[in-house]
């Protein structure tokens, strides 16, 4: 690392973490690490480390949670250990069977478990001194911190990988959803009256992007975001239109973790705020001459 400060160094991961207390932990281990006077500088940094892993693996796997995995072979929370606590953590209430299916290589995830579980154990075992010698070789303590943060950091981004993953698999079932999610209901749009959405099939769907945003022992939750082409339907003062263009829609899905092709609208969103009209100019200016034959109507009976 030559110069470069442990803090300096893994800035930027820092902010990786999920909240100020984790952030915190690990800033104050990365700086009893930078204290070369401080002769158990890897001890106690290696207990921050544990600390770390212990508190990260219970944020991200709630007892209940775990206990209610079918693949979870724990009765009680007693029986909750760090390796099931760490494939919650990954895959949350997914199947092994269902991550093959997705296309995720569950080799990598068993090994990248057993992994948290050895670094907890090897940051253990910097606290029980065996002889009663402390690390004074720079190379050597660096070496040894390295590897604890390395594992550190490959589980957080494993986590999002997993999640990312099978977001990519779930959109081509939440753009097939898609034309079947929209509100068809009749409202108020401003100085008009939507009659219906018309979704054609040929459509355009732009800056799509599928997010897991949440999995639990039981469902996955999505977030689907896109621009999409749709025809409006709006009677207005002056008759019955019909609009196309490109509006912001964003879709709320849970799927159950054993199926992810069996999708759940929560929720749908279109931003009728902000569409970009695909109209010709011919067609714009003659809708804006109808509003305005019709504004100039409604002064004159006023």
């Amino acid at each position: 690392m030559s110069n470069t400060t442990y803090q300096d160094f893994y800035a930027g991961e820092l902010e990786e973490l999920p909240d100020e207390f984790t952030k915190s932990l690990l800033l104050g281990s990365l700086r009893v690490l930078d204290d070369e006077a401080n002769p158990a500088r890897l001890n106690l940094f290696a207990a921050g480390l544990r600390e770390l892993f212990h508190d990260l693996l219970k944020l991200h796997s709630p007892d209940n949670e775990v206990l209610s995995s079918k693949w979870c072979d724990a009765k009680d929370a007693k029986q909750i250990s760090k390796r099931h606590r760490a494939q919650f953590a990954i895959q949350g209430g997914i199947l092994d069977e269902t991550l093959v299916e997705l296309g995720i290589s569950v080799d990598h995830l068993t090994e990248l478990r057993q992994m948290v579980v050895d670094t907890i154990n090897g940051a253990n075992a910097l606290l029980h001194f065996q002889v009663r010698e402390l690390n004074s070789d720079p190379k050597s303590i660096e070496s040894e911190a390295s590897k604890l943060l390395d594992v550190l950091f490959h589980f957080l981004h494993t986590i999002g990988e997993c999640k990312q993953d099978i977001s990519l698999n779930i959109e081509r079932h939440a753009l097939a959803a898609l034309e079947g999610s929209l509100p068809a209901k009749i409202h108020n749009n401003k100085d008009r009256e939507v009659t219906r959405y018309l979704v054609p099939l040929w459509g355009e769907i732009d800056d799509q992007k599928c997010e897991v945003t949440g999995v639990s022992s039981k469902e996955i939750s999505i977030r689907f975001t896109a621009n999409v082409e749709i025809d409006v339907e709006t009677t207005g003062m002056t008759g019955l239109y019909s609009q196309n263009g490109m509006f912001p829609v964003v879709i709320e899905y849970t799927a159950p973790v054993n199926d992810v092709s069996t999708l759940k609208i929560v929720s749908s969103q279109i931003d009728e705020e902000a569409p970009v009209w695909l109209q010709d100019e011919e067609q714009r200016e003659e809708l804006e001459m109808h509003a305005e034959i019709a504004r100039l109507v409604a002064k004159d009976r006023s």
